[in-house]
């Protein structure tokens, strides 16, 4: 994996930091023809540059912006320096690396293991080989390059996935319109992972071992030429 080290820095001007594949790109996304950017992950080989990762969704920033990879932190800051976002790892930062799966990770002395990485703070999308724990949420957008929390809601909590409608602009939800039903009372035959797996398929993992699928999803006929990802519609 290509890795970042400290103090390097990208700005809006079109530099991004690539995963080995180059199949992903970190780095500041212009939002239509507007002169606004957010900082996010996107697929770098298709002319969509479709992003299933953003940092600054609700306050997308202008040109001359930046963010920084720091000894203790990834901070991103508007023109004036002003920070806007940071992702506040625990531990001191060694270096930050791009990878292939789309998910980018800040590493401290023990590179095996990663103190922050974007799977685990996830915005918009599921992909392949991303794990949601409980308590985990994803947010569509509100519009085609407007990328406030929108108007739907995924939440995975108390062992169910729930899709409910958000009463924007308050953050007031409403009761559910979908849930797995995977909740129950004896904790090892509850759902505590949602898995985004390799083939794009979808489940809940129970504590027990068990997978609960989602029978009435329609399967995807998945072959290895495509990019997968799931994500709510605005």
């Amino acid at each position: 994996m290509a890795s970042v080290t400290l103090s390097s820095s990208l700005t809006t001007n079109g530099n991004t930091w690539l995963s080995p594949s180059r199949d992903f790109a970190f780095g500041f996304h212009q939002l239509g023809n507007s002169n606004l950017f957010l900082l996010a992950i996107w697929f770098d080989r298709i002319p969509a540059r479709t992003v299933v990762w953003h940092a600054n969704g609700n306050n997308p920033l202008p040109r001359g912006s930046k963010v920084e990879l720091t000894s203790s932190n990834l901070v991103l800051m508007d023109p004036e320096g002003l920070i806007i976002w940071q992702a506040n790892p625990a531990t001191p930062v060694i270096s930050a690396a791009m990878l292939d799966t789309g998910n980018f990770v800040l590493k401290g002395n023990d590179s095996s293991t990663y103190i922050w990485e974007s799977f685990k703070n996830p915005t918009l999308s599921c992909q392949p080989k991303l794990i949601l724990d409980l308590g985990s949420k994803l947010f569509s957008r509100l519009a085609e390059t407007n990328y406030s929390k929108g108007r739907f809601e995924l939440n995975f909590s108390n062992g169910s996935l729930e899709l409910n409608p958000i009463a924007w602009p308050s953050e007031f939800q409403y009761d559910h319109y979908y849930s797995s039903y995977t909740y129950n009372a004896n904790p090892y035959e509850s759902g505590y992972q949602l898995v985004c797996n390799e083939s794009a398929n979808v489940y809940i993992v129970k504590l027990n071992g068990e997978n609960a699928q989602f029978p009435d999803w329609d399967r995807i006929n998945y072959t290895g030429d495509n990019y997968y990802r799931a994500t709510l519609g605005f």
